[in-house]
């Protein structure tokens, strides 16, 4: 099995902050440590390169996590990242991560399940975006005429799956049917769906 290492970048000078903000709580946590601890969960190990005199930094993970110095971490985030490489130079592979962009906790499944329960969601896909975002691509579900089944104007897709409901306006396709006429109106969808633009506009069947 491939050895994977987490470089957790922690050299900022926190200038405009104003204060060290990796000792900032999220949730009861500093953010550097919640950064860490996220990292860790997904890593096979990880090592936090922080600079030779901010002590107060190397004192939020030390006893938790191992703590490199990198004597010329003011030259350049390239030189932290290559100090934790040196460090951990028998791994596999590396991520690198910044200790003040805290890793997104979420599970991806469960998010991918939300968003496509939103009937205008035909699927989703959700993935990470290292260090601290995600990636979602979601395929939509658009409305394809107004049909009225005696129960108000409702929007729905080809599929037979409702987006929307309210006052459907005067240019709008509109369906009206009996809820005996499901198979008709599925055949009425597809065929709405397949006009131009322009041949829709008005549309009453």
């Amino acid at each position: 099995m491939q050895r994977l290492v987490g470089v957790l970048l922690a050299g900022g000078a926190s200038s405009r902050f104003g204060a060290n903000k990796l000792a900032a709580l999220v949730d009861g946590s500093p953010i550097g440590v919640r950064a860490a601890r996220t990292l860790a969960a997904v890593m096979h190990e990880i090592i936090v390169v922080v600079p030779p005199d901010r002590t107060s930094t190397q004192a939020l993970f030390e006893g938790e996590f191992p703590v490199s110095v990198c004597p010329d971490a003011h030259a350049g985030i390239g030189h932290s990242i290559a100090h934790g490489v040196r460090q951990t130079s028998a791994a596999d592979g590396w991520l690198i991560a910044l200790a003040d962009m805290p890793l997104i906790e979420i599970d991806l499944d469960e998010a991918k399940e939300a968003i496509e329960a939103d009937p205008r969601v035909v699927r989703a896909e959700v993935g990470r975006r290292w260090p601290s975002g995600l990636s979602i691509e979601v395929v939509e579900r658009f409305g394809v005429a107004w049909v009225d089944r005696g129960q108000g104007w409702q929007h729905l897709a080809v599929d037979g799956v409702v987006v929307g409901a309210g006052d459907p306006g005067p240019v709008a396709p509109r369906i009206r049917s009996t809820p005996q006429q499901d198979r008709a109106v599925e055949a009425a969808l597809q065929f709405v769906d397949a006009l131009a633009d322009p041949l829709r506009a008005g549309m009453v069947i």
